[in-house]
C-alpha cells in the first residue's frame, strides 16, 4: 500500500500537537504574551517610567521655589560688649560692659526665588524629553529582540515537531514490515538477521525520538521562560502556515538601532547649543520677608517684633572660564562626527542583512520545490521496495535503504521550509518590521 506523504506533507507541517488539554497559542498570542510578561520588557518598561518621572522633576526647577524657616532662642547668658564708659555718663578715658539684648527672639522667614531666564534650565529639559524619546526607543528594542527570540524558538519546536512525526511514521511502517519478516522467518521464508537488522533500525529510530522529544521540551521551557510563563504549563502551538511559494513583499520601516542613532545626534545638538549658551547670563528674581520677636518674661514682660522684607535679581554670568567651552565644544563636535560615521556603517549593515536574508529565502524556496520532487520519487521507491521485498525479489537492504532516503529528504524538506519562515523573520527584523 502506498503511503501518500507528498499530499498529506503539508498538513502535517501545519500541525502540532503537545497535548490534548494545553492552551493553544498562536505565534502572535506568544509575542504578545512575552511583550507582556518578559522580564527585560518589564525592566525596560520601569526604565521608561524612571525616565519619564525625572522630567517632572526637572521642570520643577523652572517654577517658583519658596521656603519657610523659623526659630526660637533663649539666651541663658545675654552677651556683654565692651563700650566706653562715656556712654553711659562715666569718665571719659575709661571702659564698661553693657549687656545688650533681651532672652527671648523668636523669628520667622518667608523666602522665594523664581528663574526669569537661564539657557541652561531650558536645555537640560530638552536634553530630559531626549533620554525618555531614548528610553522609549530602548523599549522597543528590548521587545523586538525578545519577539524576534520567542518567533526563533517557535520555529524551532516546529521543526523538532515535524522531524518527530516523520521519524514515528517511518518506524510504524519498519514495524510493520520488520512484525511480516518475522512471521516469513518463522516459516523458514525469512533470514534471522533480516529480522534483526529490521528490529535495530526500529529501535534507533525510537531512540532518535526520543532525543527530539528532549530536545522539543528544552526549546518549550526557554519559549516559556521568555513568555513569563510558568514552566510547569503544558503549551499547544497553533498550526504553522507555511508557504513554499510566498513572496516578501513587506514595508520598509526605520530600524530602532537607527532612530537611536538620530536621537543621539540630537542630543549631540543641544549639548553643543548647551555650551554654547553657558556664555549667555542667568537671571533669578528673589524675595524674603521676616518678623523678629525679641523680649523677655517676669514682671515687665514684654515682646517686640520687628518686620522686614526685601525683593532683588540676581545676575550671573560666566565671561570667561579659561577656553573650557571651547574644548567641550571641539568635542562635542567631533561626536557628531563619530555619529555620522557611526549611521552610515549601520545603514550599510542592515542593508547588507536585508540582501543576505532575501536571497537566503528565495534560495530556499528552490530547495523546497527540488526537495518535493525528490519526496515523491523516494516515496516510489519506497513502495517498490516494500512490494519487491513481500514478494521476495529484494532483499531487506534495500528495504532500509529506500527508508533512510525518504526520511533523509522529508527532513530536508521540513528544515528548508521552517527557514523559509526563519528567514523571512530575519529579513523583517533587518528592514524594522518585526
Amino acid at each position: 500500500m502506498k503511503v501518500q506523504l507528498t499530499k498529506a506533507l503539508w498538513t502535517m507541517l501545519m500541525l502540532m500537537s503537545f497535548g490534548s488539554s494545553a492552551q493553544t497559542l498562536s505565534l502572535e498570542r506568544c509575542i504578545e504574551l512575552a511583550k507582556q510578561q518578559n522580564a527585560q520588557v518589564k525592566a525596560a518598561m520601569l526604565d521608561s517610567k524612571i525616565t519619564s518621572s525625572r522630567i517632572h522633576e526637572a521642570k520643577s526647577a523652572a517654577r517658583p521655589q519658596v521656603n519657610v524657616s523659623g526659630d526660637y532662642h533663649y539666651a541663658l547668658q545675654i552677651p556683654q560688649q565692651v563700650v566706653p564708659a562715656s556712654f553711659a555718663g562715666g569718665p571719659a578715658d575709661e571702659f564698661t560692659r553693657v549687656q545688650f539684648g533681651v532672652p527671648w527672639s523668636l523669628g520667622t522667614t518667608v523666602s522665594a526665588t523664581q528663574i526669569l531666564y537661564s539657557a541652561q534650565l531650558k536645555n537640560g529639559l530638552q536634553l530630559i524629553e531626549a533620554a525618555n524619546q531614548a528610553s522609549a526607543l530602548n523599549t522597543e528594542k528590548v521587545e523586538k529582540d525578545v519577539a524576534f527570540q520567542v518567533a526563533s524558538l517557535y520555529y524551532n519546536v516546529q521543526i523538532l515537531e515535524r522531524q518527530i512525526q516523520f521519524l514515528s511514521t517511518n518506524a510504524s511502517s519498519l514495524d510493520k514490515i520488520r512484525a511480516t519478516t518475522q512471521l516469513l522467518k518463522d516459516q523458514a521464508l525469512a533470514k534471522g538477521s533480516d529480522v534483526d537488522r529490521l528490529a535495530l533500525n526500529v529501535q534507533t529510530l525510537g531512540s532518535q525520538v526520543q532525543n527530539l522529544q528532549l530536545s522539543k521540551q528544552q526549546v518549550l521551557n526557554t519559549l516559556k521562560f521568555l513568555m513569563g510563563r510558568p514552566l510547569d504549563e503544558t503549551l499547544e502551538l497553533e498550526r504553522l502556515e507555511v508557504q513554499p511559494g510566498a513572496s516578501l513583499v513587506l514595508q520598509s520601516q526605520q530600524r530602532t538601532d537607527l532612530k537611536l542613532l538620530d536621537l543621539q545626534k540630537n542630543i549631540n545638538e543641544i549639548e553643543q547649543r548647551s555650551i554654547r549658551d553657558e556664555f549667555k547670563p542667568s537671571v533669578v528674581a528673589f524675595g524674603s520677608y521676616s518678623n523678629t520677636g525679641t523680649g523677655k518674661g517676669g514682671d515687665n514682660a514684654f515682646m517686640f517684633w520687628i518686620p522686614a522684607s526685601l525683593v532683588g535679581v540676581q545676575v550671573k554670568w560666566n565671561l570667561f572660564d579659561g577656553f573650557a567651552r571651547k574644548y567641550k565644544l571641539i568635542s562635542k563636535q567631533f561626536e557628531a562626527e563619530k555619529l555620522g560615521v557611526q549611521r552610515s556603517m549601520l545603514t550599510e549593515s542592515i542593508n547588507l542583512e536585508a540582501l543576505n536574508a532575501r536571497n537566503n529565502f528565495y534560495a530556499q524556496q528552490i530547495l523546497a520545490r527540488d526537495f518535493e520532487r525528490q519526496i515523491e520519487l523516494a516515496e516510489k521507491i519506497y513502495t517498490q521496495a516494500q512490494l519487491q521485498f513481500k514478494n521476495g525479489l529484494t532483499g531487506v537492504t534495500e528495504v532500509i535503504q529506500a527508508e533512510n532516503n525518504l526520511r533523509e529528504v522529508q527532513n530536508s524538506l521540513v528544515n528548508t521550509l521552517i527557514k523559509l519562515k526563519i528567514h523571512e523573520l530575519e529579513y523583517k527584523k533587518a528592514i524594522g518590521a518585526l
